[in-house]
């Protein structure tokens, strides 16, 4: 449905992460973005404006995007997976989710 002329459309913050409490180091250790080029890498994936925040006890990732959100929470967990070499499931098994 388009918008009416004038109106944006509702949008939101959302985040998808993992932590030392959220998931064992072994997951942790394959998604983690340590490295500058391993997070533009991993931005450039996105089609939304983001935010990564990641230190050696987690990595969350914040986007801002349209309602509802649940559809970009669970492609960020696919993302996050692909990148990490893990299946979607096991990231979602871990992952804490905010919106």
């Amino acid at each position: 449905m388009k918008p009416a002329h004038g109106v944006l459309p509702q949008r939101q913050v959302a985040m998808v992460g993992l932590d030392w409490r959220s998931a064992p180091l072994a997951v942790r250790e394959r998604l983690q973005l340590a490295r500058e080029d391993q997070v533009l890498q991993f931005l450039e994936q996105l089609p939304w404006p983001a935010v990564v925040v990641a230190t050696c006890h987690r990595v969350e990732v914040y986007v801002h995007v349209p309602v509802p959100v649940e559809p970009v929470l669970a492609e960020l967990e696919r993302l996050l997976a692909g990148r990490g070499g893990l299946s979607p499931a096991a990231v979602t098994a871990h992952a804490i989710r905010r919106s």
